[in-house]
């Protein structure tokens, strides 16, 4: 009995020790691990094919930037240019892990935007990610992006420093229906988005739309998203 009595004391203690601790050391969770290859010795090459954007744990809403588009697709720490952030569908630790699905992306002039070939410059002083949270703002006209999940949501918020018209590219979410001038449906894993205004013009290009938004300045757009397995309807209760 008092062996039973000191092992349960025991794993009490340990757990209290883990939570107290845990809380205090949040400080030093770095999402950037893994993002750039390693001298040590490793698999994949010395590549960890982790990504910095946020998620939750176990969740299925990955919202995180993209810095390659060719064989080693995905976020590299070595580079400076964003091509979109995509959604979901990553996978941590393998070739590739830091490549997903659907993609988002907001551009400074979307008369000559082309998915996969369209990027923009940033600086890694001007990026930061914490767990499930991650921001970025871009060389140019200061768009900054931040982005943050739950298990089967997530949210954008896109920001503009002067009263500008905004472009957003959304694609790479299978065949898609436009709603309301606020929503937009994708039938791959029947993606929903809702936007907090109202766009003014929606332009087909590729294999999804660049939407124009008027925004005032110091104003942002936020943009809410869900998947789901079952229909449309469980994606938008996830919201």
């Amino acid at each position: 009995m008092k062996y039973r009595l000191l092992i349960i004391v025991t794993f009490c203690y340990g757990l209290s020790f883990f939570s107290v601790n845990g809380q205090e050391n949040d400080e030093y969770v770095n999402p950037f691990i893994g993002t750039a290859p390693t001298t040590h010795p490793s698999k994949w090459d010395g590549h960890g094919r982790t990504y910095p954007g946020a998620v939750s744990p176990f969740g299925f809403i990955q919202l995180t930037p993209e810095t390659r588009v060719t064989s080693e697709k995905g976020y590299d720490y070595r580079d400076s240019e964003i091509y979109f952030f995509s959604l979901y569908g990553h996978y941590s630790g393998y070739p590739n892990g830091s490549s997903g699905q659907g993609q988002i992306m907001p551009l400074e002039d979307g008369s000559d935007f082309l998915a996969k070939k369209y990027s923009r410059p940033f600086e890694h002083q001007n990026e930061n990610a914490e767990p499930g949270y991650y921001k970025v703002s871009f060389i140019g006209n200061n768009t900054t992006v931040e982005t943050t999940a739950s298990v089967h949501s997530g949210m954008f918020r896109f920001l503009y420093e002067d009263k500008s018209d905004a472009n957003l590219f959304v694609g790479d979410i299978g065949n898609i229906e436009l709603e309301d001038n606020c929503i937009v449906k994708g039938s791959r894993r029947n993606v929903y988005l809702q936007f907090n205004i109202p766009w003014e013009e929606a332009q087909p290009n590729g294999d999804g739309y660049v939407f124009t938004f008027n925004v005032p300045a110091e104003k942002s757009i936020l943009l809410k998203l869900s998947t789901s397995s079952v229909s449309f309807g469980n994606a938008q209760m996830n919201l």
